[in-house]
């Protein structure tokens, strides 16, 4: 619309007419000869600023979120890196010390137990007592070493998933910022928890594979068996 000077009237194709009443009187008044576009002009100046904003913040390589958020969650995901491989390197150390403690037991011989009643082991005298009466040796200490240490495993594996939370999310803030350098401490600390992660997944593994491999074994043999009985 195309106002007077005074703004008190508008043509409105033919005539000159009154200016119908604003309800805005602090909105600045557009001439329809100053804008380019043929239609109602909106001029919102938060919506500019926020747009200038959003411009401003997104050119290539820039970071929109604040310096010290995108360093704590790269310390974060370096703390829990470096615990679930201290974690790892203890349990590592604890199998070995138990390991080595297993050196100082006997080594009595299996021969010694009756083949025909386990409950009977001949002793340095040559003779015949309870199998309670056999001393503490290599064969009675490691099962219980490793009865242990896979109970410990077991926790192991669950307190590394749990510390997976923090990896998770520094996952997410680097997807965001790809090449910035103050998430590098978090790229350590996610070296260091797939590390974990994997060697402890590693025997789970094989302890799979075995079981299948077992299973599949004790399956052929039965076969084997079937059919040998049939002939």
């Amino acid at each position: 619309m195309t106002y007077s000077e005074d703004g008190l009237w508008f043509w409105n194709g033919t005539d000159w007419i009154p200016a119908p009443p604003k309800n805005h009187p602090n909105q600045p008044v557009v001439n329809m000869q100053d804008s380019v576009i043929g239609g109602d002009v909106n001029y919102n100046p938060q919506v500019i600023h926020n747009t200038q904003n959003i411009v401003n913040n997104n050119v290539e390589g820039g970071i929109t979120n604040p310096t010290e958020d995108l360093s704590g969650v790269a310390n974060n995901a370096y703390e829990c890196g470096k615990k679930a491989l201290k974690s790892l390197g203890l349990f590592v150390i604890l199998l070995t010390i138990g390991a080595l403690i297993g050196l100082i037991f006997e080594d009595v011989d299996s021969d010694r137990i009756s083949p025909t009643n386990r409950e009977l082991w001949l002793n340095d005298e040559g003779q015949w007592v309870s199998i309670d009466e056999k001393p503490f040796d290599k064969g009675d200490y490691y099962p219980i070493l490793l009865s242990v240490m896979a109970i410990f495993w077991l926790f192991l594996g669950v307190y590394i998933f749990t510390l997976a939370g923090s990896i998770k999310t520094f996952n997410r803030v680097r997807e965001h910022y790809p090449t910035s350098p103050l998430l590098e401490q978090g790229d350590k600390g996610k070296n260091m928890h797939d590390v974990a992660k994997y060697a402890w997944l590693t025997p789970l593994v094989i302890v799979i594979i075995a079981i299948i491999i077992g299973i599949i074994v004790m399956k052929i043999a039965a076969e084997m068996e079937k059919h040998n009985n049939r002939n």
